[in-house]
């Protein structure tokens, strides 16, 4: 008896556990997946849902996104990358709302401008969104730790579907990292502090 109870018990906590790691690695189905996207003349375009990012657009490519629907701009650009256009009067003259975030190559990776974008990407009434910046994949990061640190996907993942769409690796990779790690309230690690 006292076996049966043991194998019963133990099974049970095995069939819990499997079922924990399973659950982890499942992406809620209504979180949209990222899909490859055309713009205008705009490179290395991407969409996730209500959120469109790639390179700088020109006017044309703004007037593309009013036609999709898109209310809000944002910018994720150095002041040394070539936006190709003035964004924030073309954004004015269509009627779309520009946010811009005033980005230094020295204070782009901090709490604060994360805390910035996912504030914005969270109003849903602001959507739908085209994020921008030089190459497009200083927006692949940020959209990563919004999918990771707000819908849930799994860190790797929303790692490699950055990486996919022209975020680079090493220090954008970590702060990626340290970034959900302090949205979800952990401790800092030697792996994850920027």
């Amino acid at each position: 008896m006292r076996i049966i109870l043991t194998s019963i018990v133990l099974g049970s906590c095995l069939a819990l556990s499997a079922c924990r790691v399973f659950r982890e690695d499942v992406v809620d189905s209504s979180v949209p997946a990222i899909e490859s996207a055309d713009f205008g003349r705009m490179r290395n375009v991407s969409r996730t849902g209500d959120v469109w990012f790639g390179s700088a657009p020109c006017a044309d490519d703004l007037d593309l996104a009013r036609r999709r629907g898109i209310r809000t701009v944002v910018d994720l650009s150095l002041p040394e990358e070539d936006t190709r256009c003035d964004v924030r009067g073309v954004s004015s003259e269509l009627g779309l709302r520009y946010f811009d975030l005033a980005l230094t190559r020295e204070h782009f990776l901090n709490d604060e401008t994360v805390d910035l974008v996912l504030a914005k990407l969270g109003d849903e009434s602001a959507g739908p969104f085209l994020l921008f910046c030089g190459s497009g994949g200083r927006c692949a990061m940020f959209v990563a730790i919004f999918r990771a640190a707000q819908l849930g996907v799994p860190l790797d993942q929303a790692l490699e579907e950055a990486r996919h769409n022209g975020m680079d690796g090493g220090k954008q990779a970590d702060f990626v990292r340290s970034q959900v790690a302090r949205l979800a309230g952990e401790p800092p690690t030697d792996a994850t502090a920027p």
